[in-house]
């Protein structure tokens, strides 16, 4: 996802050529289509965060990103576009593996009670 800061006209641009490529009229389509009011849209607009809402749900439909940011056609034309399940499936197991880690963190510096019997449930020995 993106993470540049965009001016004010440069966000303008970014949800004209949304508006264009997901095939809606007006802004106020547009707000509907990213299941946004129309004053938080306003509102994103004016800090630059709906950038991020258009980015994602570019990707979720395979509209062209790079376009859509940029103004500009890609010019490698033989890129894969990822269908919209696999990238909500890759996001899902990424995120998966970050709570892993931390589990994994938290219980390697937890120590035991000793006033409580405490079983570990995955090994079955007391501890």
């Amino acid at each position: 996802m993106s993470s540049i800061k965009f001016t004010k006209d440069e966000v303008q641009s970014i949800v004209d050529r949304a508006i264009a490529e997901f095939g809606l009229r007006n802004e106020r389509e547009l707000s509907e289509y990213l299941k946004i009011s129309e004053s938080d849209k306003t509102k994103r607009k004016q800090r630059g965060t709906i950038v991020k809402l258009i980015e994602r749900k570019a990707y979720q439909e395979r509209k062209n990103v790079h376009y859509i940011l940029t103004g500009k056609e890609e010019k490698d034309k033989d890129q894969k576009q990822v269908p919209a399940t696999e990238i909500d499936l890759e996001e899902k197991v990424k995120q998966l593996e970050a709570r892993i880690i931390i589990l994994e963190r938290l219980l390697s510096q937890s120590k035991s009670n000793p006033g409580r019997r405490w079983y570990d449930d995955v090994i079955g020995k007391k501890k």
